[in-house]
């Protein structure tokens, strides 16, 4: 970039005016407030009651029709939303593992939710689901939501045939759109604002928003200065992954019996990847408790996470909102500042909590502007060299103690 782009760039008042939009103050939200935010568990929860009809708020049918409206045309058996009664159709959470089940036995119809924020498809488990409400109802029609952030469609052939794919921009239209309903409640109607608001401004861009318009026009006239921003930022980011997973195979290779990898996920949304882990003498049922998670389901995972803003090696415990007593005795653990737990981020109320952390690179460092490759490729290997000599075998080793081999049904 040549010192006259950049000084086109930071001359272009939208620059200014997008940073000021980007650091106005949130409006209230109560759902931010409570904490709601990206934890797929907690949003699970709340659509599950906006959908049921036997809750307070009086909605009725309106969710399920608006959403069956839009599944209805990516499905490839057409479905005829308007000829439904829904009459006395039920909602429950988690029944065989499934996020969301709706069923309406006037029409012979289930709906299958399943739920994706900050995670994606594992162990076939969409296949799995639709073959288990077979079995409960062979001669109802059976309808699949897949609800991602950006309406990513199943992965397997025949899940897409199944189920329509869904994005959370889509949930936001609806709530909008039944919020706008004068016949509904107002404090419901706040409700069903708030929520769409906080889909908008934390899980998917609002297309419309002052934010977004600028951002575009800025982008369209400076494309090719950010176009290589991005490739700089992606080409970094790219290298930091390899060199971990290169360090993390050298090592499975060398110590087969002592780690196995999990599986990858990046959040495009702040640019963090991941790299998830664990120890082989994990793999057992009595820590297998995270259904949703990830394809080990296991309710403990180590995890590489970098961004452009920091580098770091956690111990991630996930959701898994049956094992409250297991992962409660995770958080005494790290609660009581035994090296090398610690609390590092969250609680045990939210879907995930840290309970150990090792920083490589802080904000503070500015490390992805300040440092060159090599730099940061030494700074991850002398920080894993420590990890496998210091801190695993510790951890290891306390786990193994006073966590596995308990039923903690009985806790």
């Amino acid at each position: 970039m040549t010192s006259a782009t950049y000084s086109d760039l930071n001359t272009d008042p939208r620059l200014a005016q997008l940073t000021a939009l980007l650091h106005r103050p949130p409006d209230f939200n109560i759902l931010t407030a409570l904490g709601v935010g990206r934890q797929e568990l907690r949003h699970s929860d709340l659509l599950a009651y906006l959908l049921n009809p036997h809750k307070p708020h009086g909605l009725g049918e309106q969710l399920i029709r608006a959403l069956l409206r839009r599944a209805g045309e990516l499905l490839a058996e057409p479905l005829d939303v308007d000829a439904l009664t829904l009459g006395k159709f039920t909602v429950q959470r988690e029944w065989s593992f499934i996020d969301i089940l709706v069923e309406s036995p006037a029409d012979k119809l289930v709906v299958i939710i399943e739920n994706k924020v900050d995670s994606g498809e594992h162990s076939n488990q969409l296949t799995k689901y639709y073959r288990k409400v077979c079995e409960r109802h062979p001669d109802w029609r059976i309808v699949g939501i897949y609800l991602t952030l950006d309406a990513t469609p199943p992965a397997e052939e025949c899940d897409r045939a199944r189920y329509a794919p869904l994005g959370y921009a889509d949930v936001a239209a609806a709530l909008s759109e039944i919020a706008g309903d004068t016949e509904v409640e107002p404090d419901v109607q706040t409700l069903l604002r708030h929520y769409a608001q906080l889909i908008r401004s934390k899980l998917v861009p609002d297309a419309d928003s002052d934010v977004t318009r600028t951002a575009l026009g800025f982008y369209m006239e400076h494309h090719a200065a950010l176009d290589a921003v991005i490739r700089a930022r992606d080409a970094r980011q790219k290298m930091i992954q390899q060199t971990f997973d290169r360090l993390l195979t050298a090592t499975i290779k060398t110590h087969s019996d002592m780690l196995r990898r999990d599986d990858y996920y990046t959040d495009f949304n702040i640019h963090r990847w991941y790299t998830r882990f664990y120890p082989v003498e994990w793999y057992r049922p009595d820590l297998q408790v995270a259904q949703h998670w990830t394809k080990s389901q296991l309710g403990l995972l180590f995890e590489f996470y970098h961004d452009p803003k920091q580098v770091s090696l956690v111990l991630n415990v996930g959701p898994a909102p049956q094992a409250h007593a297991l992962r409660q005795a995770l958080y005494v653990l790290a609660e009581q500042q035994r090296q090398p737990f610690r609390l590092a981020w969250n609680d045990p109320s939210g879907d995930y909590f840290n309970i150990y952390a090792r920083p490589i690179f802080r904000p503070e460092d500015n490390y992805f502007a300040a440092y060159d490759n090599e730099t940061i490729r030494r700074a991850i290997r002398a920080n894993w060299d420590d990890f496998l000599e210091r801190d695993l075998p510790v951890i290891c080793a306390t786990i193994r103690h006073e966590i596995m081999g308990r039923s903690w049904d009985e806790v």
